[in-house]
């Protein structure tokens, strides 16, 4: 009897140990994965707000655009200044979008404070830290269990393959991770603000489409762009769907031209109703939400 109770601990501890390798080789103590449609309710830990600390604060800003490293996750923010800016879907494209069902808000100008936001989407590495940190769930696409080779890691393949790619979570991880931080996650006004500027432009570069970025990617990889960059410095806000924290009936405004590499047709929607003021609804239902990546801001109040 005692040889056969040895037996199931022996085999119990092995499982474990398996289960709970880090991505990166090393073993853990323990690994729950981030999937709601596979696992049910996933238990998180609850992320208080990081209180920040002189050191941990931004500069005085000088100017638009102005680079700042946040010492806390090191992410790379850029500054956008106070002002207004034009918001929103124009007056020609709101029908046509209407009946595409994007859900377009009207054209307007707003006023906007001024805030640093995240120059890339957080990357996997940075949210590894979180994990580590917190012993929060490991987001679905850490672990091999869809054939979507970009984004997530096969059996035998190096974490660092995947590290510097956006990190896709739910919308409730990007807040949690944002809090982490000592951060917030962005508002659909500050997404689309640090993406057109002051100047209302269909692209993060300006208002034609330029063919040599070809299709988008499903999902975009952070790395060195040379042309998808905002004039705040911005990088990649044309590829890929991010979470913001604004909602709408119950669902959540998602944003960015997320166009698939699989999608039969020209490079790019040649119709003029198609620019960064795409936003789509999303549900707040954990069960019903897909997976995004996303920034983080610290507003000038906040500092």
């Amino acid at each position: 009897m005692r040889n056969w109770k040895l037996a199931v601990i022996f085999w119990i501890a092995v499982f474990a140990g398996t289960a709970c390798q880090h991505k990166d080789g090393s073993v853990g103590d323990r690994a729950v994965v981030d999937d709601i449609h596979e696992t049910g309710t996933v238990n998180r830990p609850t992320i208080q707000q990081r209180e920040r600390t002189a050191a941990q604060l931004p500069p005085p800003p000088a100017e638009a655009g102005q680079l700042w490293v946040d010492p806390v996750d090191g992410s790379e923010m850029v500054y956008v200044p106070a002002g207004e800016f034009i918001f929103g879907t124009p007056p020609e494209c709101v029908e046509v979008n209407r009946r595409r069902q994007y859900d377009p808000v009207p054209e307007q100008r707003i006023q906007i404070g001024a805030f640093w936001i995240s120059r890339l989407p957080i990357t996997n590495a940075q949210y590894r830290q979180f994990v580590d940190a917190t012993e929060y769930p490991e987001p679905y696409w850490w672990h091999n269990r869809v054939e979507w080779p970009s984004v997530h890691l096969p059996e035998g393949r190096p974490w660092e393959e995947i590290a510097q790619k956006s990190a896709l979570v739910y919308q409730v991880a990007a807040k949690d991770y944002c809090r982490w931080a000592g951060k917030s996650l962005c508002t659909e006004e500050e997404w689309e603000e640090a993406a057109r500027s002051t100047d209302g432009r269909r692209y993060p570069w300006g208002n034609e489409w330029r063919e040599e970025l070809g299709r988008g990617s499903t999902p975009p990889r952070v790395g060195p762009w040379t042309i998808d960059v905002s004039p705040y410095g911005c990088v990649g806000m044309f590829g890929g769907r991010e979470w913001t924290t604004t909602e709408q009936d119950g669902f959540v405004v998602t944003k960015g031209l997320w166009y698939p590499t699989e999608y039969p047709g020209p490079p790019f929607d040649p119709e003029p109703c198609y620019g960064l003021w795409h936003r789509s609804l999303t549900s707040a239902d954990l069960h019903s939400q897909g997976w995004s990546r996303f920034r983080c801001v610290v507003r000038a109040k906040e500092q």
